[in-house]
């Protein structure tokens, strides 16, 4: 029983009370058992329960509301006819003041809202009856700043259709839609099932496109962090939507052993992935987060939006410094480095591969070594799928950072040392998604390399999600990889993103074909052929079984690059080659 419900309750028991009172006072002018007057009361609220008036949503329901308000009034007084020295015209007279009552309490706040012109109410209608739309209604239903009004539920749940839950009726499923939308000014209907997959969701889209029936939708359970769902966090349906995946459960107790009351630094914070990790990390409770980046701008920003956590601090750091990140370390004292600092642009790399050696080869082992020569207790680091045969300077210089990952676990047991591969993110800066979504803004075309290039794809926070668990298994030296799913191409995204947008590809926006870039791959893998999968307790991770790294490889590569700014990039790429070659 709801709050809302137990002050209605209330205030029927007070009304009822005080409408008897003041019509024995007034007609019979004496001043009636206080015993008596509790039954009367007592009796209203019974019946009132009887025809359901603790269900029903008065300000939807005008009609039955008159109605079942007053049968309700007439029932109890009928009822309390039959105690002695009651007269019908005390019973008629607080029947009717009851039923009046009845009415202000349940028709007036809403006639009152409605009649306010400067803030009209939105109707929405929810499309899912569980949790998630339980939860939306609840929150709108309380905070009035919304100015919104939930009309009620569809569900494809046959056995909710007829149901109230929250006062609110299941009208039925989502055949439905297209009339209840017309009769109730429904102004909108929010899909609130983050936990429905993407061809559900789909399939949803296209039926309420197909109806002409503005929709929105909340995010899929793997971007929910907390696990809790907002009605602000509604949005146009976007390719993330048709692109998620099913949701897994997080093994909370685990990351809270693992991070509550631990001092954690993230190099790289600024970044796509850095950022989202400094907001899952903070939901842990640490004892302190460090947060560093090279990007002054990307740091200010993450800084305002953490500021009002107490165990939050920020600096600017370039992982190239070595005497910069071997103070931070030695000063701050991390017991877990999440190390996300990474020039990732493919065609970038492809242009400065110095300067893809210098930040991902020689930063990473400024990080690598520094942690373990101060005995942090675990430090993760972040690759990609581009390191797994690389063709480009990017992947190269990953790959090569693994396996110098792989020899620090062997020089410094007592650090904690493991890898996270994995793939795109769906919407990172330099994506095709923001590209994509400023062509279509542009009235096109989108290009695209190859109509056969494809990619594994993951929402950022699923990807910091499953990092951080990896990071829970991590023993020393692993490589852990996330159960991407299946490779997406790129020309499906783009065509679904035309779509999404309620225009049709190659009808209203063209997509163009430019050729496959220096570095670029027709398709991205996430294991190497000697690599052996081992599941582990998290279906949704794997670790790639591996040969061993010599410590003797870490010299090797600090020789290959010595005096890197004498050298060409050919030159950069052949002792790149060299070092990744399995």
């Amino acid at each position: 029983m709801t709050r809302r419900v137990l002050s209605f309750i209330l205030i029927d028991l007070i009304s009822s009370f005080m409408s008897l009172l003041i019509s024995f006072i007034v007609i019979e002018k004496t001043f009636p058992n206080i015993k008596d007057l509790l039954f009367y009361s007592g009796y209203c609220v019974l019946f009132l329960f009887i025809f359901r008036m603790y269900i029903f949503v008065s300000r939807h329901l005008r009609v039955r509301a008159f109605f079942y308000s007053a049968l309700s009034s007439i029932f109890a007084s009928i009822s309390y006819y039959f105690y002695p020295k009651t007269s019908i015209r005390v019973l008629f007279t607080s029947a009717l003041m009851f039923f009046c009552i009845l009415l202000f309490t349940r028709i007036m706040p809403f006639l009152i809202r409605r009649n306010n012109k400067k803030k009209r109410l939105k109707n929405i209608l929810i499309y899912g009856a569980g949790e998630a739309g339980i939860m939306i209604a609840k929150e709108i239903i309380k905070d009035r700043s919304t100015n919104t009004e939930v009309i009620g539920f569809v569900d494809d749940d046959e056995r909710l259709w007829g149901n109230y839950i929250e006062g609110l009726r299941v009208y039925g499923g989502r055949e439905i839609i297209e009339n209840t939308y017309i009769r109730y000014d429904i102004d909108e209907v929010l899909v609130a099932l983050p936990s429905a997959h993407a061809k559900e969701i789909e399939e949803i889209r296209a039926f309420l496109k197909e109806k002409s029936v503005k929709a929105r939708n909340l995010p899929a359970e793997s971007e929910l962090v907390d696990g809790s769902v907002s009605y602000k966090e509604a949005r146009e349906f976007s390719i993330d939507d048709v692109l998620r995946k099913e949701p897994h459960p997080r093994d909370l107790v685990a990351l809270g052993a693992l991070i509550g009351g631990k001092k954690v630094l993230i190099t790289g914070a600024g970044g796509s992935i850095g950022s989202e990790l400094s907001r899952q990390v903070l939901l842990f409770n640490p004892k302190r987060l460090l947060v560093a980046g090279h990007g002054e701008n990307s740091i200010y920003l993450l800084k305002n939006e953490l500021k009002s956590y107490e165990n939050f601090d920020s600096l600017l750091m370039d992982i190239q410094d070595y005497e910069k990140v071997e103070k931070v370390i030695e000063e701050f004292k991390p017991d877990i480095i999440f190390h996300a600092a990474a020039h990732k642009h493919v065609p970038l790399m492809e242009e400065n591969p110095d300067e893809g050696v210098k930040n991902n080869i020689f930063g990473s082992f400024n990080v690598f070594e520094i942690a373990g020569k101060n005995r942090v207790s675990r430090l993760i680091f972040i690759s990609t799928d581009k390191a797994v045969n690389p063709k480009s300077v990017m992947g190269a210089t990953k790959r090569v950072a693994e396996k110098m990952m792989i020899a620090f676990s062997e020089k410094f047991p007592d650090t904690i040392y493991a890898s996270v591969r994995f793939g795109n993110v769906i919407g990172s800066r330099g994506s095709v998604f923001p590209l994509f979504k400023k062509q279509i803004k542009e009235g096109g075309p989108l290009t695209l390399t190859h109509p056969e290039v494809e990619r594994f794809f993951m929402s950022i926070p699923e990807a910091v999600q499953l990092t951080m668990e990896a990071a829970c298994l991590g023993k020393g030296g692993e490589v852990f990889i996330l159960d991407m799913g299946e490779p997406v191409k790129i020309l499906d995204i783009a065509e679904k993103m035309i779509r999404l947008s309620g225009m049709e590809p190659g009808k209203d926006i063209n997509i163009k074909i430019t050729g496959l870039r220096d570095g670029e791959k027709l398709t991205e893998e996430l294991f190497y052929g000697k690599e052996v999968r081992i599941n582990t307790r998290n279906k949704k991770i794997f670790i790639a079984k591996h040969t061993k790294v010599p410590i003797e490889f870490i010299e090797t590569v600090e020789k290959e690059f010595v005096g890197i700014n004498m050298l060409s990039d050919d030159d950069i790429r052949k002792r790149l080659r060299s070092l990744v070659e399995e």
